[in-house]
């Protein structure tokens, strides 16, 4: 695994072009704009419920926000694409809308919806069988400071899981506060290998990794009032 010293929306950059892409978890749309600007897919399939969710371990996420909000976000993300034929928008949980792709239809499928264990979970499962044979998973907020403690995040035992099932592999991780990674469900393949040639030539002192998911450690150092998250790995 590459630990690249970028954030996701420079790791789009470095992304196949022209492809049929899914992001779950849209909120207001911020990304799902970075997406098709950076990765020009000819369709993007957005994936959101926006709907207020009274389950326990979703109360101290900031997107669960109160109905209405989540009304004014979906009309935002409808007008924002109104006028893109490439965008299409499901207003459903994850789960239920991954089983409207075909099999192998999507080229990588982007997974930013509830962050607990089982959720991440039933989502990489879900969508595995809908992405080509060479495609790539990506999924944001792979953390576990305390911030993303305070919010039960499970991303990083829910991708160990999911990596010992799948025989997928993880081949690349962005070094920021919430992380994104990528998983390859061929790693051999040149989808995954024209990535990583893509990473090696084009970012600035990437590290490789050789470690378990669950080895990854996030710190938090406080230096005048102000708080810096150093990423790594523990040996044991």
């Amino acid at each position: 695994m590459i630990l690249c010293p970028i954030t996701r929306s420079q790791l789009l950059t470095l992304m196949p072009r022209n492809g049929h892409v899914a992001e779950v978890g849209v909120a207001e749309g911020a990304f799902s704009e970075e997406i098709v600007r950076l990765c020009e897919p000819h369709r993007l399939t957005l994936i959101d419920p926006w709907e207020w969710q009274a389950r326990e371990d979703y109360q101290n996420d900031a997107n669960n926000a109160d109905a209405q909000e989540q009304q004014r976000r979906f009309e935002q993300v409808s007008g924002q694409f109104a006028d893109d034929p490439r965008v299409t928008i499901l207003r459903a949980y994850s789960t239920d809308a991954a089983s409207t792709f075909a099999d192998r239809q999507l080229d990588f499928v982007y997974i930013d919806a509830l962050h607990t264990y089982d959720a991440v979970l039933a989502d990489l499962r879900a969508f595995f069988p809908k992405v080509a044979d060479d495609g790539l998973i990506l999924g944001h907020d792979f953390a576990n400071h305390p911030m993303a403690q305070q919010m039960k995040f499970g991303v990083i035992e829910a991708v160990e899981t999911f990596l010992a099932e799948s025989g997928c592999r993880m081949i690349a991780l962005t070094n920021e506060i919430y992380p994104t990674f990528v998983l390859a469900k061929n790693p051999d393949g040149p989808t995954a290998q024209r990535l990583l040639a893509a990473i090696c030539y084009a970012v600035p002192n990437p590290v490789e990794i050789d470690a378990p998911p669950t080895r990854f450690r996030q710190r938090v150092i406080e230096v005048a009032d102000r708080i810096r998250v150093i990423n790594g790995f523990t040996l044991d």
